[in-house]
């Protein structure tokens, strides 16, 4: 089964997403995965395979880059090194914080509720249960807006 193309996500949209994400039950977790799709392109396979050793420096911080080597790529070539956004930096500081003992070198960044890494299958279904909502959120958000709109133009009237 072939993969689909990755949807685009608007400014608006994707202040809405994070908006939602914040609700979640794992709201630091979920704005770093988000954030690794959205400020770093990360596919699945990519985000499933990430440990602290591939965000972090020598001194264990948080660094301004992210080496993702071959055995976590799509490519054969030595692998990719991309810069870490700053929004994405932040909330992998804070998702280290959060973690504190669990965030070592070794381990997975993004965790199970059992404390292992996921499967790039849970990350496929983990945005495609984002996506789901966030049509939902979409469609809410449209219809407050259209709400506000009409209680505008009722005020106006006044």
């Amino acid at each position: 089964m072939q993969g689909k193309q990755a949807k685009i996500v608007s400014p608006t949209q994707e202040r809405a997403i994070l908006g939602y994400l914040a609700t979640t039950r794992y709201p630091v977790r979920d704005r770093v995965l988000f954030l690794f799709s959205m400020k770093a392109g990360l596919r699945a396979k990519e985000m499933a395979s990430l440990t602290w050793a591939m965000v972090t420096d020598a001194q264990g911080q948080v660094a301004e880059v992210l080496h993702v080597p071959n055995r976590a790529s799509k490519g054969k070539t030595g692998g990719r090194t991309i810069p870490l956004h700053p929004d994405l930096q932040a909330a992998l500081v804070t998702l280290q914080t959060a973690r504190a003992d669990m965030a070592t070198p070794e381990r997975p960044i993004r965790c199970s509720e059992r404390g292992g890494g996921l499967s790039p299958a849970t990350m496929c279904l983990w945005f495609h249960r984002l996506s789901t909502s966030h049509t939902s959120l979409a469609m809410t958000q449209r219809s407050i807006e259209g709400d506000t709109e009409a209680k505008r133009k009722l005020v106006a009237l006044l």
